[in-house]
């Protein structure tokens, strides 16, 4: 159970800074990033099902307490980052557009 959380841990952390990387650039926040961190993600929400399936299983009630709680922070995270990555398309979809924008208006000035 150990090496599921982790690994849940070490997969939430990459993502929470590859969001953060993104973030303050949205303009390099290619398809293909997205991709990647759309698989991230869905990686990650398997390993906390996995990890929450070996909680489950736990016969010491503290630990599968304490497994539970961490399953709850885990799938709390992964909502957020998944609200986050939706955000950051869309600032990445409104920069784009605004570049689009203003290099329309310099070509017809």
């Amino acid at each position: 159970m150990n090496s599921l959380f982790n690994s849940a841990l070490k997969q939430s952390s990459a993502v929470r800074r590859d969001l953060d990387v993104f973030s303050e650039k949205p303009l390099t926040f290619s398809p293909a990033l997205q991709g990647q961190l759309s698989a991230s993600l869905t990686s990650l929400s398997r390993t906390i099902d996995d990890y929450d399936s070996m909680a489950k299983r736990e016969l010491v009630p503290a630990k599968q307490e304490k497994a539970f709680e961490r399953v709850k922070t885990f799938r709390t995270e992964l909502l957020e980052f998944r609200q986050q990555l939706e955000r950051l398309k869309g600032e990445k979809d409104d920069a784009v557009m605004d570049q689009h924008l203003s290099t329309t208006f310099l070509i017809d000035d």
